[in-house]
């Protein structure tokens, strides 16, 4: 056992040694010791601490991340967690990279109703597979409260960032609400939005009779979702504890989130709502949900509007108004950006000469004049 004193400058850390004296008997019987220096360095796996300061005292090996170009010691807690979440980061920037390319060559993949329709499809079981199940990335009212409260000082920022799915899939809607409105999201990024639209589509392939919402009762139930929105907005600002309660009106968390592990109450809620779908196409998107009403009035302004429209559509044309499955062409054929999902329905059928009665007389009219010209070569 060796005491210290307390102000003792030796450094455990550091390799250190012990002198051990044997006493020996000289050749004339004269008395000696014989010195053997222990030498004696401390086991890393013993240390604990800062990782860049055992680096430093040389008790640890660097590690590198980022092609062995930054020591992972140097890295905070939120870019660690970015660093092993990075193939999911990946994953995520590919699935934004096939969206943009989407969005952006709408007009030549919708003129193709049979390849824009199995594209949309896989897309959409991806969000809600990968993104929704897997990855648990679905955006909530809770995070866009959250947000605002990072934004105005509330909340450390810093503590948003240890979820790098969810930041990056905010941004991308923050961007495209401001090119898009509120289309890309609620239409193509939302898992529970994904698997409203499947259910619907799986119960059109079994033939479940769908239920047509008049225009005028539609815009009155647009409005709930505002009111909702208005009334989790309140609570928030004053603090309730009802708040948690009052967030329950999203399902996401017990359809996505938990993946239906939850108690019968909130199972029961999940699946009237998707029940309801089945007839009336994504009915909790269109009529209930806040985060849909908050980005809707976000998003109503925006840089890019390139959904077609030609003069005829709405009058005497209301094609688009019919087929539209979430209502938001007006009688008068404009289309309601704030209630657009951009689905892109109604591109597929304006592009295509089958179904879209302008382009219809235009084809008939061509093949009319090809027969006439045919009919006229072959006479003498």
């Amino acid at each position: 056992r060796i005491n210290l004193p307390m102000r003792s400058t030796f450094d455990p850390l550091r390799p250190w040694s012990i002198e051990v004296h044997v006493p020996v008997t000289g050749p004339n019987d004269e008395p000696r010791s014989v010195v053997f220096p222990l030498i004696y360095r401390l086991p890393s796996q013993n240390v604990i601490g800062d990782d860049a300061l055992l680096e430093k005292a040389g008790l640890k090996e660097p590690q590198y991340v980022l092609f062995g170009l930054v020591k992972t010691s140097s890295l905070s807690d939120w870019q660690k967690i970015w660093i092993e979440r990075s193939r999911s980061i990946y994953c995520l920037g590919a699935l934004l990279l096939i969206l943009t390319g989407i969005l952006f060559f709408s007009d030549r993949l919708t003129a193709h109703r049979r390849l824009y329709g199995l594209v949309r499809m896989v897309f959409l079981v991806g969000i809600l597979v990968w993104l929704g199940w897997i990855s648990g990335a679905q955006l909530t009212i809770l995070h866009l409260l959250t947000y605002v409260n990072a934004a105005l000082g509330v909340v450390d920022w810093r503590g948003q960032l240890v979820d790098p799915l969810m930041v990056i899939l905010s941004g991308y809607v923050l961007v495209s609400l401001v090119l898009w409105g509120r289309g890309v999201f609620c239409g193509w990024l939302c898992p529970f939005g994904a698997l409203q639209e499947l259910t619907n589509k799986l119960a059109r392939l079994l033939r479940v009779p769908q239920v047509a919402i008049p225009h005028t009762l539609q815009a009155r139930l647009w409005a709930l979702k505002y009111l909702v929105v208005i009334g989790i907005l309140m609570l928030a600002i004053s603090g309730s504890p009802m708040l948690a309660s009052a967030v329950e009106i999203e399902p996401f968390k017990t359809a996505i989130s938990t993946k239906f592990d939850r108690s019968w109450p909130y199972l029961l809620y999940a699946f009237l709502l998707l029940g309801v779908g089945l007839v009336v196409e994504r009915f909790y998107c269109r009529y209930l949900c806040p985060l849909g009403a908050a980005v809707a009035f976000l998003g109503r302004i925006h840089l890019l509007s390139w959904l077609h429209r030609r003069p005829q559509c709405g009058n005497p044309c209301r094609l688009c108004e019919a087929s539209c499955p979430v209502g938001a062409v007006e009688p008068s054929g404009t289309i309601n950006m704030a209630e657009c999902f951009q689905c892109f329905d109604c591109q597929v059928d304006y592009f295509d000469d089958h179904k879209c009665p302008p382009l219809v007389q235009r084809r008939k009219r061509v093949t009319s004049i090809q027969t006439e010209l045919t009919a006229d070569a072959v006479l003498p």
